[in-house]
C-alpha cells in the first residue's frame, strides 16, 4: 500500500511504501478495495502465479492467500450478501476471479 505524504493537491506529493506483501508474479490486474463487515477495508489482488492476497488495507496483514492453477490478469469483483438469522446476522462476501484455468 502507498500513501502520500501530503493531503495538498498540487502535484508534487511525494508518495511512500506504507506496507508489502508478496506475490508469486507480476500483478497485471488493478487492486480491489472492500469494505469487509469483520475486517473493514481489505485489499484483494492475485498475480500471474496464480496466488490470490487479501490482506488488511490499513497495515498489510495478510487475512487469507490462496493459490489456483491459472494465472490472475483480469480484474476481479466482490458482493455480499447479508443474512438476517435472529441475532446471528452476518455477511458472505464474494469474489468473482478472471483467470486462465478449468477451476
Amino acid at each position: 500500500g502507498v500513501i502520500p505524504s501530503s493531503s495538498g493537491c498540487s502535484g508534487n506529493e511525494a508518495i511512500h511504501v506504507a506496507w508489502k506483501c508478496p506475490l508469486l508474479m507480476c500483478v497485471d490486474a488493478k487492486p480491489l478495495l472492500v469494505d469487509h463487515a469483520t475486517f473493514g477495508n481489505v485489499v484483494v489482488t492475485g498475480s500471474q502465479g496464480g496466488d490470490i492476497l487479501c490482506c488488511r488495507a490499513e497495515s498489510g496483514e495478510v487475512l487469507h492467500r490462496k493459490q489456483l492453477k491459472g494465472k490472475i490478469e483480469g480484474g476481479m469483483a466482490a458482493f455480499q450478501i447479508k443474512t438476517d438469522k435472529g441475532e446471528n446476522n452476518h455477511a458472505r462476501t464474494f469474489l468473482f476471479v478472471c483467470t486462465y484455468s478449468d477451476e
